[in-house]
């Protein structure tokens, strides 16, 4: 199948609210992967893998939290995710006025925390990481995405109170 032909098909999806893309973030420090792109589906349930269908769970999330911020606040928002031409990656970075306010890692099964988050953290200079395990069933009702909920609050309330003027 051609190249124009799929990328039209994918905008009929997107137009149909039937899946989204996020376009990588290509900060000047790193030598970042530029064009290619991550698609998800907005009804994340739909997706049979489980560490794919929890990374979709957390890029919904994560994209309603910009949309958020956008309407009634009136940031200009933006999630994108990291990845570099020697194959680092974190999963997620959210842009506030096209800068890096925080980055997500999405991890299944992994304990450790990955060094990439690090790397990326020091040259992109973002103020906040979290790692979201995919570990937490059954324990208490909480989310697995509990721990990234801080960011969303740290992020909250260094906004001014009535957002942009």
């Amino acid at each position: 199948m051609a190249h124009e032909t799929m990328d039209r098909w994918l905008r009929v999806f997107e137009r149909m609210y039937y899946a989204f893309r996020i376009s990588p973030f290509g900060a000047p420090k790193i030598r970042a992967v530029k064009k290619e792109q991550k698609l998800y589906l907005w009804n994340w349930t739909a997706v049979s893998d489980e560490g794919a269908r929890f990374e979709n769970l957390v890029a919904c999330q994560l994209l309603k939290y910009c949309h958020f911020m956008e309407d009634p606040e009136g940031y200009r928002m933006d999630l994108r995710f990291l990845r570099d031409t020697d194959k680092r990656r974190v999963g997620f970075v959210v842009l506030k006025e096209g800068r890096p306010l925080f980055a997500v890692e999405c991890k299944t099964g992994e304990k450790d925390i990955s060094p990439a988050l690090f790397y990326f953290k020091e040259r992109v200079r973002l103020t906040s990481s979290r790692r979201a395990p995919r570990t937490m069933r059954g324990s208490r009702g909480l989310s697995p995405l509990s721990n990234i909920w801080p960011a969303f609050q740290e992020a909250r309330m260094k906004a001014p109170a009535g957002g942009i003027a």
